[in-house]
């Protein structure tokens, strides 16, 4: 677990100083209108600093929190039950963990550090009581669950219809999207992940993952950049690969 900036009260105060130039503040969690800001001003968020390869929470741990993630990327970890591990999914700056599935009493999957990551945590019972008080809080959370289970329907149309081609051009666009929602670079994407997890994540190989990524660069839609970016040269092109299917 990451540390905590300070006591309860501390961390709220540290969340309040650190909102202003958080990437994170005009999306996710805090961008639901007035109150979304209020969630953090009047103190219920904690700030927690995590280094590279900590756990924010593991599969099976009491859900009692909301995550908003300020800054980094997460790779979010199921274990199946033959006791494999499967990368579900990343969360960057602006993401939202721990919405779906608000009713369960624990975590359905983990949650680790990719690199140094900040993140608020929000009491789940608090949140719930600000939802109670402001309804259009409570309709901006039932937003953020929406597009949660949307995505997790469309990584379902991904591994289970795409081709390996189409699968890596969506994960190049849908991180490309991720990145300008919270105010990336136009063209430019940054990946956090190694090419395992990526593959992982896909149900491909790494060596699949690498011939994919090959043929994109030798076709002029991507390029590597030094610092595990890739710049998307030919958005249009890449676009209709993802949607072949």
């Amino acid at each position: 677990m990451g540390d905590v900036v300070g006591t309860r009260g501390g961390a709220g105060q540290a969340c309040r100083g650190r909102c202003g130039a958080c990437p994170a503040r005009a999306t996710g969690l805090c961008a639901i209108g007035a109150a979304g800001t209020a969630a953090a001003a009047t103190g219920l968020a904690e700030a927690v600093a995590l280094d590279t390869g900590e756990a924010l929470f593991s599969q099976g741990d009491a859900a009692r929190h909301v995550y908003a993630v300020a800054g980094g990327t997460l790779k979010l970890t199921r274990l199946m039950a033959d006791g494999r591990s499967h990368v579900a999914g990343f969360v960057s700056a602006g993401d939202t963990v721990g919405l779906a599935g608000a009713d369960a009493a624990t975590h359905a999957f983990g949650a680790v550090a990719l690199g140094k990551a900040r993140v608020c945590r929000f009491r789940r019972d608090r949140l719930l009581d600000l939802a109670d008080a402001c309804p259009a809080f409570g309709r901006g959370l039932f937003g953020l669950v929406s597009a949660e289970l949307a995505a997790a329907q469309d990584r379902m149309l991904l591994l289970g219809r795409k081709t390996a081609q189409e699968k890596v051009a969506s994960f190049l666009l849908a991180m490309l999207a991720a990145g300008n929602r919270h105010g990336g670079t136009a063209d430019t994407l940054e990946l956090p992940m190694n090419r395992a997890d990526i593959a992982d994540h896909l149900g491909l190989t790494f060596e699949t993952v690498s011939r994919c990524v090959t043929k994109l660069k030798s076709t002029g839609s991507i390029r590597l950049l030094p610092g595990n970016r890739v710049q998307v040269r030919d958005a249009p092109a890449l676009a209709d690969l993802a949607a072949a299917a």
